[in-house]
């Protein structure tokens, strides 16, 4: 049985975590006040990158149609949402600061400046996955520059980034992680992938689906409390996934420790599920989180109301006495303007979204599959609040169950969640 505890940061007490801590004062002056080292906080976001496509790079900025966009700029909406113990984003771009490195013949390759990427870590991201298909926009040479960029970052803040290396091996090793004692291994895989072996100086990455097994043992047989991995994959502004996805994606889930699987690469947010095996181990699947913060992106904002946001999640666990975790919540926020400037969707507009996701999550549960379509109460700032409802001392309301749309509104999502969206 997954337990509930308070809802605070080990990097910083966000928010909405403030007036969940003041509840738990004033509302149940009874119950336990745990310190920062007994919570883990596990935040992640989608496609992320900050330059146009085949724009060059830049100290002083990125760009968009030619327009020079600063990162403090774009991420300030945004980066009170992001410090987190993992703060995990997809890394959709080379990293290089090479203008005359050649890339691929595509219509949108990406790079870009590592300062961008130290402006990101400076906001709170301390982790990215490298595996997806814009990782090789600029070759073997501008991977193994993304490799070299992103270490030289380790003494900024930055704690991972998988998914790319020399050998398959190295690009299918866990990195590791350490907080206050809980070991936490990340690991990365995504379509599009070539190059290993790559020779000195370049990387290159493991493919999905072909990969994924080989990825997965790696994970699973590393010693660890809490197992991430970064999944890039599925077909463009689709909201659903297909059956024999989530089952490879809930098999995954089969191993001592909490499992998060993160997944991104169709532009839309799609549902999240919790998942319980039959051996008692449990885990989260993100299927779709969407865009985070990326120039090179179209404005999702253009399109109806399930596909035009992308997705903030925030999962916050509590170390037990005998080092154990169990699950307390699960926040996700609705975002908008990804392609420029990210910030959350207004309160209004955001309940809607939520409501889009509790629609997408609802078609996920399966009881024979221990699957759990995930319920998001809409809360004041425009969030969707999962709080898990075996301990009623919680200060995070888990005894309000999410509210029904109305009707037409749930006709409405219908609708425009089995669109086909194209380019």
């Amino acid at each position: 049985m997954i337990d509930i505890g308070i809802l605070t940061s080990g990097r910083g007490v966000t928010n909405w975590a403030r007036v969940a801590l003041l509840s738990l004062f004033f509302l149940h002056p009874g119950a336990p006040a745990f310190g920062a080292e007994d919570l883990i906080e596990i935040v992640v976001v989608g496609d992320t990158g900050f330059n146009g496509a085949g724009a060059k790079v830049s100290a002083q900025g990125g760009y968009k149609h030619g327009r020079r966009v600063f990162i403090d700029d774009a991420i300030a909406g945004i980066r009170h949402e992001l410090p987190a113990d993992i703060s995990l984003a997809n890394l959709e771009t080379a990293v290089t600061t090479n203008n005359a490195i050649g890339g691929t013949p595509k219509r949108f390759p990406f790079r870009t400046h590592p300062d961008a990427i130290k402006g990101f870590v400076a906001a709170g991201l301390n982790a990215f996955s490298l595996a997806n298909n814009h990782a090789l926009d600029y070759r073997q040479a501008g991977a193994g520059d993304t490799l070299r960029h992103l270490n030289d970052l380790r003494s900024q803040g930055l704690l991972a980034f998988p998914g790319l290396g020399r050998s398959r091996a190295e690009a299918a090793a866990p990195h590791m992680v350490d907080i206050h004692g809980t070991a936490i291994a990340l690991s990365s895989i995504g379509i599009g992938g070539w190059g290993v072996p790559a020779p000195p100086g370049k990387a290159g990455m493991l493919q999905y689906p072909d990969d994924f097994e080989f990825v997965q043992n790696a994970l699973r047989e590393t010693p660890a409390d809490i197992r991430i991995l970064s999944v890039h994959y599925g077909k463009e502004f689709q909201p659903e996934t297909p059956r024999s996805t989530r089952r490879q994606f809930r098999q995954s889930i089969a191993n001592e420790g909490f499992f998060v699987i993160a997944g991104h690469h169709k532009h839309v947010a799609n549902g999240i599920e919790l998942i319980e095996t039959a051996s008692g181990q449990s885990g989260l699947i993100f299927y779709g989180l969407g865009n985070f913060l990326h120039l090179g992106m179209q404005n999702m904002g253009r399109h109806d109301l399930c596909h035009d946001f992308g997705l903030l999640g925030r999962v916050t666990l509590k170390k037990q006495d005998d080092g154990s975790l169990t699950l307390v919540s699960v926040r996700v926020l609705p975002l908008t303007d990804m392609h420029v400037a990210t910030k959350p969707l207004p309160p209004e507009k955001a309940a809607t979204r939520i409501h889009v996701i509790n629609h997408l999550s609802g078609q996920l549960t399966d009881a024979d599959a221990g699957a759990q379509g995930l319920a998001f109460t809409p809360q004041r700032d425009g969030s969707g609040l999962w709080c898990n409802p075996a301990d009623g001392s919680s200060p995070c309301d888990a005894g309000r169950p999410a509210p029904l749309p109305s009707s037409a509104l749930a006709n409405r999502i219908a609708k425009a969640c089995s669109r086909v969206l194209r380019r």
